[in-house]
């Protein structure tokens, strides 16, 4: 068999992903210029290919407009799936944050403190100062690189969510409302702000699902703790 069409094949196997890529805004594809992002990418596109490829060499195909029409139908297929479980997780979460946001518009509640609390923006990144505290309430997960990657290759961001139970222009208070929140038996971190974020925000669960993170919070709000805690979804 002609080695062409297994090459036009290949090809064509990609092309589902440059055309997702070029979808993405220019500003977004460079902040999402990570080396974990580039793997995923990378690895996403070696296997596009080689299905692509496989399908034109199983299908005998020497004709080069028919071996591309071949090489692209099953990536195209298997893109399109990728991006209906986004669009699900989309329609998911946005039902999430308008509940949070009818729940934010009731009377203003202090936390443990007294002291109301500061509500950050949306564009919150973090860097991670923390003890353990074994057999309390609360979930705390780590990524590794290869988590990160395995994200980006399937697409999925589904445990990214943390559950902020309040926020602080200085670490001071940060500490103090955390350790409030551990005598009352929960696991709660300091997570120092990072570029433009100002804020010091107290953390009770953390790379967590959306269901995971809905249920801590209403766990933590059945227990006595402010209700204007809220859920945040971490991007990259």
């Amino acid at each position: 068999m002609n080695k062409e069409p297994i090459l036009i094949g290949a090809l064509a196997g990609v092309t589902p992903l440059l055309v997702n890529l070029v979808n993405i805004q220019a500003e977004t594809l460079l902040s999402q210029c990570q080396l974990n992002v580039v793997i995923g990418y990378a690895v996403q596109a070696l296997v596009l290919m080689t299905l692509g490829a496989f399908l034109v060499y199983v299908n005998s195909e020497d004709n080069k407009w028919k071996a591309f029409q071949i090489g692209v139908m099953a990536p195209a297929l298997v893109i399109g799936v990728l991006n209906g479980q986004k669009l699900d997780n989309t329609v998911k979460e946005l039902k999430a944050s308008q509940k949070q946001i009818l729940e934010l518009k009731q009377p203003k509640v202090t936390d443990a403190l007294n002291v109301p609390l500061a509500r950050p923006s949306y564009t919150l990144t973090f860097s991670l100062v923390t003890d353990a505290y074994a057999g309390m309430r609360g979930l705390h997960r780590q990524q590794s690189e290869s988590d990160n990657i395995w994200s980006q290759l399937t697409g999925s961001t589904s445990n990214n969510w943390f559950v902020i139970a309040g926020s602080h222009l200085n670490e001071r208070d940060a500490q103090i409302h955390a350790k409030d929140l551990i005598k009352k038996g929960y696991e709660a971190v300091v997570y120092f702000p990072l570029g433009d974020n100002k804020y010091f925000s107290v953390i009770i669960g953390s790379y967590l699902s959306l269901d995971e993170a809905t249920r801590l919070k209403a766990q933590a709000i059945g227990d006595g703790l402010p209700r204007d805690m809220y859920l945040w979804k971490y991007v990259r």
